[in-house]
C-alpha cells in the first residue's frame, strides 16, 4: 500500500483549503493522493473513472483536478476536455504510469495544467499544483487590470482628467488587486475616503463588507473595544458580547480614517494586529484570525511625525498623483 511521505516544506500547505478531485481507477493511488492531499490541508473527493469525474465537476466546480490518463470509460484526456467545456479555467493535472512525449504533448494541447509520470512524490505534485494555481491567478489579474485601465475612470467612479489624477487611478487599479496594507495621505478634503472605497470596489473583496472607522472620533479608552470587540463582563458595563470592526470586516476592507489622531498606545495595538494578522477580543480566551485589506488615511505630513516609528518603518511610500502618497507594507 502506498503511504504518503511527510511534508518536508511547512509552507507547501495552502493558506485556505482547496477542493481537489482525484480520478484514478487504482484504489491504492486514490488512497495515496486522498490521504496525502488531506494532510496538506485540502478537501479531497475521489472517483474511479473519468465519467464520474465529469459528473462531480458539473455538480460543483473544484479548485483542482488530478486525473489518471488511462481509465476505463472516459480516459483522462476525454474527462479533461469535458471538464474544461464546463469550466474553461479548470486546473487539471494528468498523471500516468506509462507516459510518453506524445502523451505529454496531447495533454498540454488538451488544456492540462501539467503532466506528471508515476511514481512521483507528494511534494512534487504539490509543487506542480501550486505553480498551476499561480499561473491562473496571474492570468486573471492581467485580464482584470487590462480591462480596468482601458476605462476612462478605471471603473472607480472618480472623474480624472489631469495627468496627476490619472496616475492616482493607475495606483488604485494596481493596489486594488493586492491584499497589502495601504496608507493614503493628503490634506483634508482631498478624497482619501473616496480612494479607499475605490480600492475596495476594484478588489476581489468588492462583494464583501467595507467597514470604516473615524479614529479621531473614538476615545482611546474605547479603541480596543471598537476594533477588537469584547466578551460579556470584560469590563464594567460590558453586559453583552460585541463583535469588533476587525471581525465585521472579515473577507473585506477595513478603512481606518485619520489614524494619525490615534494615541501611540492605540497605534501599537494596531501594529501588533498587522504583524500577527489576529487579535484577542477583550475578555476572550481565544484569538480570532481575520483576512482583510486595510487602507489607512492621515493628513499630509511626514510619516515619523504622524505615526510611531516602527509603524512608519513598515511603509514604503510611493508618489501618487498631486501631492498625495500611497504607501504599502
Amino acid at each position: 500500500m502506498l503511504v504518503p511521505p511527510p511534508v518536508t516544506d511547512p509552507t507547501a500547505a495552502a493558506a485556505e483549503p482547496l477542493r481537489v478531485l482525484v480520478a484514478d481507477d487504482e484504489e491504492s493511488m486514490r488512497h495515496f493522493l486522498g490521504r496525502g492531499l488531506q494532510r496538506l490541508g485540502h478537501q479531497v473527493e475521489s472517483v474511479a473513472d473519468g465519467a464520474e469525474a465529469v459528473a462531480r465537476w458539473q455538480q460543483r466546480p473544484f479548485d483542482l483536478g488530478v486525473f489518471d490518463l488511462r481509465m476505463p470509460g472516459h480516459d483522462g484526456l476525454q474527462a479533461l476536455g469535458k471538464v474544461r467545456s464546463l469550466d474553461p479555467e479548470a486546473i487539471v493535472v494528468l498523471m500516468t504510469a506509462h507516459g510518453t512525449v506524445q502523451d505529454a504533448v496531447e495533454a498540454m494541447h488538451g488544456g492540462a495544467a501539467d503532466f506528471v509520470t508515476k511514481p512521483f512524490t507528494l511534494d512534487e505534485l504539490q509543487l506542480r499544483l501550486s505553480r498551476a494555481l499561480q499561473h491562473r491567478t496571474l492570468r486573471r489579474e492581467h485580464r482584470q487590470l487590462s480591462g480596468l485601465l482601458q476605462a476612462p475612470d478605471g471603473g472607480t467612479g472618480i472623474d480624472a482628467y489631469s495627468p496627476a489624477m490619472q496616475e492616482v487611478l493607475r495606483q488604485i487599479q494596481l493596489l486594488g488587486q493586492s491584499a497589502a496594507t495601504v496608507l493614503l495621505t493628503g490634506e483634508s478634503g482631498t478624497g482619501k475616503g473616496l480612494v479607499a472605497k475605490a480600492l475596495h470596489l476594484r478588489s476581489a473583496r468588492a462583494q464583501q463588507p467595507f467597514v470604516a472607522m473615524n479614529c479621531a472620533a473614538v476615545p482611546d479608552a474605547l479603541v480596543e473595544s471598537e476594533l477588537f470587540g469584547h466578551e460579556p463582563g470584560a469590563f464594567t458595563g460590558a453586559r453583552g458580547k460585541k463583535i469588533g470592526l476587525l471581525q465585521r470586516a472579515h473577507g473585506g476592507t477595513l478603512f481606518l480614517d485619520e489614524i494619525a489622531d490615534m494615541s501611540p498606545s492605540a497605534q501599537a495595538k494596531i501594529e501588533r494586529f498587522l504583524q500577527e494578522r489576529e487579535f484577542l477580543p477583550l475578555g476572550a480566551q481565544q484569538s480570532v484570525r481575520v483576512a482583510i485589506c486595510r487602507p489607512w488615511s492621515r493628513p499630509g505630513c511626514s510619516a515619523p511625525s504622524c505615526c510611531g516609528d516602527s509603524m512608519s518603518w513598515r511603509c514604503s511610500c510611493r508618489r501618487c498623483g498631486s501631492g498625495a502618497r500611497t504607501c504599502r507594507t
